[in-house]
């Protein structure tokens, strides 16, 4: 088993989820959705409280992500203060990376350049898909043109560290509209690609439908092409595959992420 190695030396990384919706996508199983302005007071209250009393408080820190949910949904001071509480709890490294995940229709070029002014050095972009239609089918409110506005936008606003969240297997979507998807991500430019197969789970409206019968599996075959063709044209574009559903260029893998798979 590969040693945890010590954190005073190597940096911890902190990961906060962010909740809050608009509304709740058919395949998602996180813990998320639309909440009352209560709830969503209440939960930031305690989000702070628990960063200030870990039992981490004082050690180095190499990565932090903000995931959800949506953490583009918090306002900018709500951002801001949770950021100040890390700096203040934890001692931040200098190169540390800041994730903050956003849907392309949550954020506006001045929110973008605020956000980069406040740390933030990583942004993660659900795109899911470059097709309308699968857009559609998927819950998202966002069109295939807004994905490319926002990460117009996220240039323009200094970031030069992007992902891109694309999701295959939908079922009836054929190995070229996918290829096509990848191909106008990979022509963006982006510097890290997350591709994930869309997984069915229980207790979601997807979960439903597949249980009354009204949302075919895909073809297993389709899918394993989809995931083979994923190799073969990230790694032409120079994007290198290094876990399972992660793609970046060299030296830019997602620095929280490489601290959970190594323990």
């Amino acid at each position: 088993m590969q040693s945890r190695g010590d954190p005073m030396v190597g940096g911890l990384g902190l990961y906060l989820h962010i909740p809050f919706c608009q509304y709740k996508c058919p395949y998602c199983d996180f813990n998320s959705g639309p909440y009352q302005e209560t709830v969503r007071r209440g939960y930031l209250d305690a989000l702070k409280t628990e960063i200030q009393e870990s039992s981490w408080v004082g050690y180095p820190v190499r990565a932090v992500s903000f995931g959800g949910g949506t953490p583009s949904e918090l306002t900018i001071l709500e951002i801001s203060v949770l950021i100040e509480t890390i700096r203040k709890n934890f001692s931040v490294m200098d190169s540390c990376e800041w994730t903050l995940e956003c849907n392309p229709d949550s954020v506006l070029l001045f929110s973008l350049v605020q956000l980069n002014d406040l740390g933030i050095n990583r942004l993660s972009l659900g795109a899911q898909s470059f097709h309308d239609h699968y857009l559609k089918f998927l819950g998202r409110s966002h069109k295939a043109k807004d994905t490319q506005r926002t990460f117009d936008w996220a240039r323009a606003a200094g970031f030069d560290n992007i992902n891109l969240d694309l999701l295959f297997g939908m079922p009836e979507q054929s190995i070229q509209d996918w290829c096509w998807d990848l191909n106008h991500a990979l022509a963006l430019g982006p510097e890290h690609l997350s591709l994930n197969n869309l997984t069915v789970e229980k207790g979601t409206e997807f979960g439903r439908l597949r249980d009354l019968g009204q949302l075919p599996d895909p073809n297993e075959d389709t899918v394993a092409i989809m995931y083979e063709s994923s190799l073969d044209l990230t790694a032409v574009q120079g994007v290198f595959h290094y876990e399972l559903s992660s793609f970046s260029r060299p030296g830019l893998e997602w620095k929280l992420g490489e601290i959970y798979w190594k323990c």
